[in-house]
């Protein structure tokens, strides 16, 4: 399989579309008895600084979790009610195979692959989700920790299209769910300006912008006085990157 990942980012077309179908096929014979094995490997090309890969291991990904769900990819918005039910049914079937904390740290994947640079990896995102997910708002505060444990990782990665990324996925958590989630990223986000390095520091002005940008005027005047006191402090940071995106 790792074979197969590193020929989906070949220049060639025909050796990519080969490497797909061969990584489809051990997907069908060995997915579900081997996906312990398989998934660490496409979760891996999820992350791959080249989006080729990143598109191909999410394919092979909603092909995995279809097949364990037993459902199929959607290639439509997802949105009639035969839709939700089977994809209601797939994510119990998921969750009673993989287990509740595998079965976040995959999803929480899957969502933060929704707001990729890339707009077909970000197309192929929302169809996996779909497929799997019946009610958004529902499983998001599920995976809530994982995903903002995930996030606030990516924004201090101090590579600058892992923190666009995650700053975008922080701007939409915050869309979705509003004031359920803010009492759990701003004090997230308060104590890794205060315990971080300079690229973690960097990544909270990120994340802060995102949040404010993303929330209502009341929702952000129940928490000025944190949000104030942390751009005050990252105003007069030690690091000039810092100051700047404060």
């Amino acid at each position: 399989l790792p074979a197969l990942i590193s020929g989906l980012s070949d220049d060639i077309e025909q050796v990519r579309e080969v490497a797909i179908k061969a990584g489809r096929v051990l997907i069908r014979s060995h997915g579900k008895v081997h996906f312990d094995k398989i998934l660490p490997i496409l979760q891996n090309g999820m992350t791959d600084e080249d989006y080729r890969i990143r598109l191909s291991s999410l394919m092979l990904l909603g092909d995995l979790l279809s097949m364990i769900g037993g459902t199929t990819v959607l290639r439509t918005d997802g949105d009639t009610q035969d839709d939700i039910r089977r994809a209601e049914r797939a994510q119990v079937q998921i969750t009673q195979v993989l287990g509740i904390k595998t079965r976040n740290d995959v999803l929480s994947e899957i969502y933060l692959s929704r707001s990729d640079n890339a707009a077909a990896v970000r197309h192929a995102a929302v169809q996996v989700w779909k497929t799997v997910v019946s009610v958004t708002a529902r499983t998001l505060r599920q995976i809530l920790q994982v995903l903002v444990g995930r996030v606030v990782k990516d924004l201090a990665s101090g590579d600058a299209e892992k923190t666009e990324m995650a700053g975008k996925c922080l701007g939409d958590i915050v869309r979705k769910l509003g004031d359920s989630v803010l009492p759990n990223i701003i004090p997230v986000l308060r104590n890794s300006l205060y315990d971080g390095d300079h690229n973690t520091r960097r990544g909270v002005c990120v994340g802060l912008s995102e949040v404010i940008g993303s929330s209502t005027k009341d929702q952000i005047v129940r928490f000025l006085d944190i949000i104030v006191k942390v751009v005050q402090d990252a105003i007069c940071d030690d690091n000039e990157g810092v100051r700047e995106m404060a």
